[in-house]
């Protein structure tokens, strides 16, 4: 006999998961068929036992077997059922729904059960073949839900079984298998994407404040840095040039207007001047106008280290430069302003020479001509490190270059067909052959013939890897219409940061596939919490689904629990054939099922169960007509016609409902059932009981483990006992025939306690006519000290009569009275009788 495995142990880590396939393999849903448990339903099916007279289901303890009935079997038909149709699968969260289509074969004696066979399956492998499965499992009907753990992608195949136990010869779902694959968890992904999304600089960049009002003097812009430069400012020389000519044919306006400030010591000479020009000149075609601003700054400092022989040279320079021009002709109209900023610094330290530079160049640009006017201003900021090494011992150089630059552009323009007006703004930072950009463009315009545009965008080119956002609004033959785009792998929505404000990210976009920390995010859009007043779906997943009100045009279910259900055409399983396997429940009240077991009432005016029938007032079996021998009938009158009967449970009627007295006075009727027989009126000390045991109850009267006890009186012409036991009085006959004389019989009695015990004895004589003497005597226990004997008496015929009076004290136990009798009549006999009476202390 095989082994079977035994349970793990509750603090295994995979318990529960053990337990559940011992659990299936018990019940016969995986694993090998000849391991499954069997039941008591199974051995009486089957013939193997039958349940015992007095059991019945439901009731308290084990239910007795007895052995069962021959089974005769039919014989088995080994063809095996068709491969299985209408097999599909669709998948949810936490289960893999296989249907197949109703199994109506009768090969094999019809269907049992469709077998279930698959293998989990990885994206990028090997797709498996039906010997690569394992059954999986084993179910009823056309639908079962098989569990499965989410986010996983089965192969799976199906086969049926015939009642004979044969399978298909072949399985359905092709070489590779149906593939379904399980729904995500939600959670878990949602749990990652957000992990994520806090770790990125974006996410710590939109928390923080914005610090300029508080920041210190060193951050740029700050309140304390801007105080800070106006001090310094406030020491500086001012100096104030102003000069105005005027000729016959020029008009000229000068302002000059120089800063100057010089520190010097030993080591280190540093100069800032400021030097602002403005002028206006006129001539006899041509109106002008300069304004120049320069600015300019060196640092030089030269150190000596004579220790290392060491020479180091720096040199800082930066200049500002803005040029003005303002222009007009018969023509045209023209405006310019063009401003340059440079920083140069440069380093030579031994091996390394490093070159920096800074330059800002802003311009801006107005033209006005017949037909056209347009204004440009543009603004560039570059910055530029240059780092050349020299390692002489290994022979190598590494060049580095990186630079970074700025340009800002605004244009207007104004044709008789088109407005436009356009600002953009680049950002751009190099290193090598590698660079980011990003820019931000603005652009409107308006056509002659009432059209409108407007867009705003913001891209970021990270070497070839373009992202950003947009919005973008239009206004054709008088309908408005507006584009809101955003092209990025992840979007997000999040609250705000400040205090009493807990994170929350209940909006999530993933364009592209990715792995967080070992978890596989799909491309989707996730959302912790949703309100949605109407939707359209066409596939769904979902784990838990409570929903008020449903309207659904096919419903496929593994198992279905309802208060209430309402069809219209039929109810019937999937095996129905119609007379021979399943059931059905039509629309119109017919019915057919192959078993039925029915624990409430059935109402029918006729019809037939099994052959028998069923009147308007009985139901009785085909055989059976009023006055016959054979057959049985219940009648609607309560009458019952057997010719002999089997019940395995109770009968009762009248008030009895149980095995139990109604506590109603005037009770009729009895019960009669596996605990006893119950008849009569118990209240009224009018009943008869009998228990399964066999004791017998009635009123002074029981027999209780086969002794009998009595109450009141009883009456009899004889009694044959070994031992009469009393507890107050016991009477006792003897009757002896001629010969009598010296005849001796006893009688054996017990004491319940020990006491008084009075003895009375009575003898009638028979003599014939010559007379004689007579007398009796009796002892107990043989003891000569309690002996007890009547007086002699002598009679010259006919009957006469001798008593006795003894009383004694005895102790508890068993007693044995002794009793003869005596005469010298011949032909004489006597009847002797004794009534023993106790009394106790």
């Amino acid at each position: 006999m095989t082994d079977r495995p035994e349970l793990p142990s509750p603090n295994a880590p995979n318990y529960a998961q053990r337990v559940r396939e011992t659990l299936m393999t018990y019940l016969g849903v995986q694993g090998d068929p000849l391991n499954r448990g069997i039941t008591l339903r199974d051995l009486i099916e089957n013939g193997f036992a039958t349940l015992s007279a007095g059991w019945r289901p439901g009731g308290s303890g084990v239910p007795s077997l007895k052995p069962g009935s021959a089974v005769v079997s039919s014989e088995v038909d080994l063809t095996p059922p068709p491969t299985p149709e209408g097999f599909t699968l669709s998948a949810a969260i936490s289960h893999v729904f296989i249907e197949c289509s109703s199994p109506v074969y009768t090969q094999g004696h019809g269907h049992l059960r469709t077998r279930v066979y698959g293998v989990t399956h990885t994206a990028g492998t090997a797709l498996p073949t039906f010997s690569n499965a394992i059954e999986l499992g084993q179910f009823g009907g056309q639908v079962w839900a098989m569990p499965s753990n989410p986010a996983t992608t089965w192969r799976l195949w199906i086969k049926w079984e015939s009642v004979d136990g044969v399978l298909s010869a072949a399985p359905a779902g092709g070489t590779n298998g149906l593939a379904a694959t399980t729904g995500q968890d939600v959670q878990l992904l949602l749990d990652a994407l957000e992990g994520k999304i806090k770790e990125g600089q974006l996410w710590s960049a939109l928390s923080e404040r914005i610090d300029l009002i508080d920041g210190p003097a060193s951050l740029i812009g700050s309140v304390a840095a801007r105080l800070l430069a106006e001090a310094t400012a406030r020491g500086t020389a001012i100096t104030n040039e102003r000069t105005a000519r005027t000729t016959a044919d020029t008009a000229l306006a000068l302002d000059i207007t120089t800063l100057t400030a010089t520190v010097n010591n030993n080591q280190t000479s540093t100069a800032a001047a400021i030097q602002q020009e403005a002028q206006a000149r006129a001539t006899a075609d041509v109106a002008e106008a300069t304004a120049r601003d320069t600015l300019a700054a060196r640092v030089t400092t030269t150190e000596q280290g004579v220790a290392s022989n060491a020479a180091a040279i720096t040199t800082a320079s930066a200049a500002i430069t803005d040029e003005q021009t303002v222009r007009a002709q018969k023509d045209a109209a023209l405006a310019q302003s063009i401003s340059n900023l440079q920083a140069i610094v440069e380093t030579n330290k031994g091996d390394t020479n490093t070159n920096i530079a800074a330059q800002i160049q802003e311009e801006a640009y107005a033209r006005a001509t017949a037909d056209l006017a347009e204004a440009t201003a543009r603004n560039m900021l570059a910055a530029r490190v240059t780092t050349n090494e020299r390692d002489i011992g290994s022979n190598t150089s590494s060049i580095t270059q990186l630079t970074g630059a700025l340009q800002e552009e605004r244009s207007a323009r104004a044709s008789k067909d088109e407005a436009i007006v356009q600002s953009v703004t680049r950002l751009q930072a190099t290193v090598n052959e590698k660079s980011v950009a990003l820019q931000q463009e603005s652009e409107v315009r308006a056509t002659a013939d009432g059209k409108l545009f407007a867009q705003y965008t913001v891209k970021i080119d990270n070497n070839g890897y373009v992202t950003g956002y947009g919005l973008a609004s239009t206004l054709a033959n008088g309908i408005p219409k507006s584009e809101f785009a955003i092209r990025a792998d992840r979007f997000y929505i999040a609250s705000p940061t400040g205090p009493g404000i807990t994170p929350v990210t209940p909006f999530i976009v993933q364009t592209t596939p990715v792995k967080i920390n070992g978890v596989d995010v799909p491309v989707g859009v996730y959302m912790s919490d949703a309100f949605i007043r109407n939707g359209t779906i066409t596939n769904a997943k979902i784990a838990n689904l409570a929903v008020d009100d449903a309207k659904i045009a096919s419903l496929s279910v593994s198992k279905l629990t309802a208060g209430s259900i309402s069809v219209g055409t039929n109810i019937r399983s999937s095996n129905n054939v119609p007379g021979t396997s399943g059931w059905v429940i039509r629309g119109n009240g017919d019915a057919e099922f192959s078993n039925v077991t029915m624990r409430g009432s059935i109402y029918s005016s006729y019809g037939e169960i099994g052959g028998n029938v069923i009147g308007n007032d009985y139901i009785s079996s085909p055989q059976y007509y009023e006055g016959g021998l054979i057959g049985w009938a219940l009648k609607k009158n309560g009458d019952v016609i057997f010719n002999n009967a089997s019940v395995r449970g109770s009968i009762s009627s009248g008030d009895f409902k149980s095995y139990s007295w109604p506590l109603n006075s005037y009770v009729q009727g009895f019960y009669l059932g596996p605990e006893g027989f119950l008849i009569g009126d118990k209240v009224r000390n009018r009943y008869f009981q009998i228990t399964s045991s066999g004791d017998v109850y009635a009123p002074s009267f029981r027999i209780v483990g086969g002794s009998a006890y009595f109450s009141g009186n009883l009456s009899a012409n004889i009694i044959s006992a070994d031992n009469i036991i009393s507890k107050s009085a016991t009477s006792f006959e003897q009757v002896s025939a001629y010969p009598m004389d010296g005849h001796i019989d006893y009688m054996r009695f017990y004491m319940d306690h020990a006491g008084v015990v009075t003895l009375v004895g009575l003898c009638h004589y028979y003599y014939n006519s010559s007379g004689g003497d007579y007398y009796f005597k009796f002892s107990l226990d043989l003891d000569p000290l309690i002996t007890f004997e009547s007086g002699s008496y002598w009679d010259s015929g006919g009957p006469t009569n001798s008593f006795g009076l003894y009383s004694t004290y005895l102790s508890q136990g068993l007693h044995t009275i002794y009793v003869s009798a005596h005469h010298s009549g011949a032909g004489s006999y006597h009847e002797t009788k004794f009534l023993i009476l106790r009394s106790y202390r």
